[in-house]
């Protein structure tokens, strides 16, 4: 089956709609996020950790999604650092950036710490650098939503000129 603008559209569309439910269920932890490491609860930190960790399984799913249509030459055992440094390149012919240096630097953070997630206990995780990222939940979900959907009006755009010059 080919993939279609029209299916990425509906992809990402479908995934922005699940991250911002993401961001909202997360509010009822903000509170927590202010307390030193010894008042909150492992369970706590481990729901937290899991949030963070399905934002960034959001974004790569995203980002799968822009590769699949544009580079069709993509493997789905590309590392997700390679996925991430792809978003920041235009190809020329194909596709524009997909995001900004800031945002990527953001989504790193993110990624860094779903594989310390992946590896450690809670109790071995730094409480002070789970919050740090937590509280930027919001803010990066807010980024990665303008960066898209920006993305999506120049793919868009630039179809629309193939068409027009018979590319």
């Amino acid at each position: 089956m080919l993939y279609t603008a029209a299916l990425l559209n509906a992809d990402i569309k479908a995934e922005i709609r699940k991250l911002g439910k993401l961001v909202r269920d997360f509010e009822q932890f903000e509170p927590k996020l202010s307390l030193p490491s010894e008042r909150v609860y492992f369970a706590d930190r481990a729901a937290i950790g899991c949030y963070l960790l399905n934002f960034h399984t959001g974004c790569e799913n995203i980002f799968k999604a822009v590769l699949r249509f544009c580079e069709k030459d993509w493997e789905p055992g590309l590392w997700q650092r390679d996925l991430l440094k792809r978003m920041l390149l235009k190809i020329e012919g194909c596709r524009p950036p997909v995001i900004d240096l800031g945002l990527f630097e953001s989504l790193r953070e993110f990624q860094s710490f779903r594989q310390e997630y992946l590896q450690f206990y809670m109790f071995e995780l730094d409480w002070e650098r789970e919050r740090v990222i937590a509280k930027k939940l919001g803010s990066t979900k807010e980024m990665l939503e303008k960066q898209i959907m920006t993305f999506m009006l120049l793919l868009e755009n630039m179809e629309k000129e193939q068409q027009n010059y018979g590319t």
